[in-house]
């Protein structure tokens, strides 16, 4: 590595290395010194006194524009200087502009990343192209400046970079489908997946599991994803990963596999207690099971339970929401019967289906459930409606 450099990196988290040692401006990474810094990296070029205060400074009535932004100036040398980073005076003016010193080296993974990516994508080679968009794939830690999202020019640069990730990961996942690179194809695509979960990055993810053999694999990825996407968007999964499962239960028609072959791929494994399952995969469940009920005349319960806080408001956000979450879950899995289904309805709800159950026997139910919670109080925080499952009718969400 090259002596001298200060080696600062944006995507994903905000650090500052000089000669392998930590370097920080002040405590916090968020500061409008840090911030001054940052800005001054991300346009080598300079700004003008008034664009600095106004992107440093946005919406605030400042008495002294001039000294405010000589005093955060004054402290990042200060700072610097008693870290010992080599860089002149660290902030140069020249006709009104604000550079960073020329001094001081500094290299950023933001240009290094941007490089990468316009270099991958101009390179004709394909083995050369697979290799440029994969460094420039491993350079990129996520969001750009994440603890300063709110900040306008944040903001603007935060969609470019995400931009030129997302351009970047589709001409590496196609290359990689057109050599054959299933491996390497789902490692791509599930970090892509994991930074960004919303962005249907799990259809390559599928398709390279049905390539490399694990269909069970593929069936899972597809039903997590289905639950991720109506639970915190409402709405469907992309068209390439439902054809894809089209085509998986297609293929699987056509294989002239034997009876046994059949039951082992669609079995589960051989889990205690209650059938979770997604959304989607409930209320098919329940639609048949109304039907089934019609005809046999037996008795099935639908449970909405509601998380609450102590007034009695269902909770929207928070730790408490997410430990009681947790809590709950984990009780039905003690709590209900191997022939009973339920599923997680919203952040803060979850369906129950009970088969083969007395109206008088519901209570029973969920007295147990409060009982079974970690913390005995927690019972107090949940809220059950229950009503017959023939005189329900569950709609799409």
């Amino acid at each position: 590595m090259d002596s001298g450099v200060l080696r600062v990196k944006m995507l994903g988290a905000f650090t500052m290395k000089y000669e392998e040692e930590l370097v920080s401006l002040e405590r916090s990474d968020i500061t409008k010194t840090n911030q001054l810094f940052q800005l001054l990296v991300c346009y080598p070029d300079g700004l003008s006194r008034e664009q600095l205060v106004n992107y440093i400074f946005p919406g605030e009535t400042i008495v002294d524009p001039s000294n405010s932004l000589r005093a955060l100036i004054f402290r990042l040398r200060k700072s610097f200087k008693e870290q010992g980073v080599a860089g002149g005076d660290y902030v140069s003016l020249e006709k009104r502009i604000y550079k960073l010193d020329p001094e001081l080296k500094v290299s950023c993974d933001i240009f290094d990343f941007e490089k990468k990516v316009e270099e991958g994508i101009a390179e004709k080679d394909v083995v050369k192209k697979m290799v440029l968009l994969g460094e420039a794939f491993d350079l990129y830690g996520g969001d750009f400046l994440p603890k300063l999202g709110a900040s306008e020019w944040v903001v603007v640069l935060s969609v470019k970079y995400k931009n030129l990730f997302a351009k970047c990961v589709y001409e590496l996942c196609d290359i990689l489908k057109s050599q054959k690179e299933y491996r390497k194809l789902r490692q791509v695509a599930a970090r892509a997946g994991y930074l960004y979960p919303y962005d249907g990055w799990q259809a390559y993810e599928m398709e390279a599991l049905i390539a490399m053999g694990k269909q069970k694999d593929a069936v899972k990825l597809y039903e997590e994803t289905e639950q991720l996407m109506y639970m915190e968007l409402g709405v469907s999964l992309p068209e390439s990963m439902i054809q894809l499962m089209k085509n998986l239960g297609q293929n699987s028609r056509n294989s002239g596999e034997v009876l046994d072959d059949v039951v082992e791929k669609i079995s589960e494994d051989e889990l205690d207690g209650a059938f979770e399952c997604t959304y989607p995969n409930f209320a098919v469940n329940f639609r048949f099971i109304k039907r089934m009920i019609e005809r046999t005349g037996q008795a099935a319960w639908l449970v909405l339970c509601t998380l609450a806080d102590g007034k009695g408001y269902p909770l929207q956000e928070g730790e408490r929401l997410l430990s009681l979450q947790a809590e709950f879950r984990e009780s039905l899995k003690k709590t209900l019967r191997r022939g009973d289904v339920y599923t997680q309805y919203g952040s803060n709800q979850f369906l129950l289906l009970l088969l083969e159950i007395k109206q008088e026997d519901c209570d029973k139910v969920t007295s147990r459930i409060n009982h079974n919670m970690e913390h005995k109080t927690s019972g107090n925080y949940i809220q059950y409606r229950i009503a017959p499952v023939n005189q329900v009718d569950l709609k799409d969400k």
